[in-house]
């Protein structure tokens, strides 16, 4: 029971870490033909808690780099990790969480390098992630003195 988990987590890490980087080349095609924001006010744009500045989307920044390399990563450690653990290891109660945490540190820490907002004609682009202008009820914008 615990290896079909165990299977089943694998196949879910290796479809978010593919579809992740399936969203940022969307994103990278979409930024393209955005209406906001031009080259000049990416650099007025901080996202918060690193209150770092956007970067445009292209195969040159290093947030792309990030995820594409941190996703393929994320990949290899998961094949690598569920192999070991099939092969050699016990697969019990124990093993796990480890193996959770794990995937899950090696997933998220590099998808959190995207910082990245364009309004579209189909919506807004955040963080890769496209929210369509039907689902949108308002924007707020801030703008600090």
């Amino acid at each position: 029971m615990l290896q079909v988990i165990l299977t089943v987590v694998s196949l879910f890490t290796i479809y978010f870490a593919i579809n992740s980087i399936v969203h940022l080349k969307k994103t990278m095609v979409a930024s393209k033909s955005s209406y906001f924001p031009n080259e000049p006010e990416m650099k007025s744009i901080l996202f918060p808690n690193e209150w770092e500045q956007m970067e445009p989307v292209n195969e040159n920044s290093s947030s792309y780099k990030w995820v594409i390399r941190g996703n393929l990563i994320a990949i290899v450690v998961t094949i690598v990790i569920y192999l070991i653990l099939l092969k050699y290891g016990p697969v019990n109660l124990s093993t796990l969480p480890l193996f959770l945490y794990i995937i899950t540190t090696v997933f998220t820490g590099f998808n959190l390098r995207v910082r990245n907002l364009y309004i579209v004609e189909h919506g807004l682009i955040v963080k890769n992630k496209l929210y369509n202008k039907e689902k949108i009820s308002f924007i707020e914008i801030r703008k600090n003195n």
